[in-house]
C-alpha cells in the first residue's frame, strides 16, 4: 500500500513535471476519465520511453527500481526483487555425507539453487553449474544456517533484470542465522550470479544495521555485476552484533 501511495503521490507528479508529454500519456490511460492516480500509477503503460524521465527518475518502492528506457527508446528494463523459498522436500539430493548433504533446489525461472551443509555451516550458490562455482565453497566462519529455527524452508531474494521477457538474476541475498561462542546473530549474504560464475560479494550484519536490507540491495545493484570473483567479499556497514 505504501508503494502504491508513493507512486500515486510522487511518481506521477514528477513525470508530468519532467516532460509535459507525460500528461497526455497519463490521461490516455485513464479509463472513461475516472481512474484514480493510484490506479494509473500501476498501469502497464507506466513504462514510459521518455528520455527526460529516464535521465531524471529513479523510483525505489518496496525493493523495486525503475531503470527506464535507453536513449533510443528501446525496451524498458526493470531491476527489482523477487522472493523464492528453499524447501528441502522439493530438492534433489546430489550428495550424501554423514557431515551434511548437498542438494539442487528449484530457484528463479530455471536457475537452480545449490545447497550444501557441512560442519554446521551452509553453502548456497546459483547460476549455471552452481555446484562448481566459488560460491559453492564459500560460507561464513561462524556456524550458520539459512533455515530459521531448524525449519526446512529458507528465503532467497533475487535481484534481476528482464531480458527478452525473461527474468535474469544477477545477484541473490540470503539471510544466514549465525552462532558462535554463545552469541547469535543474522547476516545478509550478497552473492553474484553471472553465467557459470557465482561468488560472495559482501556481508551485512543485519542486527547492527537498521537499514540492512537496503544496504544489501545496494551492494547487489552497484557491485555484483562487475565484482571480481577472485577477490574476497567484504563486510559493509556497521558490525559487531552478529557473529560472522
Amino acid at each position: 500500500m505504501i508503494a502504491v501511495l508513493i507512486h500515486g503521490m510522487l511518481v506521477i507528479p514528477i513525470c508530468k513535471a519532467i516532460d509535459p508529454k507525460a500528461v497526455d500519456y497519463f490521461e490516455s490511460v485513464r479509463p472513461n476519465g475516472g481512474s484514480s492516480p493510484l490506479k494509473l500509477a500501476m498501469a502497464r503503460g507506466l513504462m514510459l520511453s521518455l528520455a527526460g524521465i529516464r535521465a531524471a527518475l529513479f523510483a525505489f518502492t518496496g525493493g523495486v527500481m525503475l531503470v527506464g528506457a535507453d536513449s533510443a527508446g528501446a525496451v524498458t528494463t526493470f531491476q527489482k526483487s523477487l522472493f523464492t523459498s528453499i524447501d528441502r522436500s522439493a530438492c534433489k539430493t546430489v550428495r550424501s555425507h554423514p557431515d551434511g548433504n548437498a542438494y539442487l533446489c528449484p530457484g528463479l525461472d530455471g536457475f537452480a539453487i545449490y545447497l550444501a551443509e557441512g560442519d554446521d555451516r551452509t553453502f548456497v550458490a546459483s547460476g549455471a553449474d552452481p555446484d562448481k562455482s566459488r560460491a559453492a565453497q564459500q560460507t561464513l566462519k561462524a556456524f550458520n544456517t539459512p533455515f530459521l529455527h531448524s525449519t526446512h524452508r529458507a528465503i532467497i531474494e533475487w535481484r534481476f533484470t528482464i531480458r527478452e521477457k525473461r527474468k535474469v538474476p544477477f545477484a541473490m541475498i540470503v539471510r544466514y542465522f549465525t552462532q558462535m561462542d554463545g552469541r547469535k546473530g543474522e547476516v545478509l549474504v550478497v552473492t553474484r550470479i553471472a553465467g557459470k560464475e557465482a561468488c560472495h560479494v559482501g556481508y551485512v550484519d543485519a542486527l547492527a544495521n537498521a537499514n540492512a536490507i537496503v544496504l544489501a540491495r545496494r551492494i547487489a545493484d552497484e557491485r555484483a555485476r562487475t565484482f571480481d570473483c577472485q577477490k574476497e567479499p567484504s563486510v559493509e556497514g556497521e558490525r559487531g552484533k552478529s557473529p560472522l
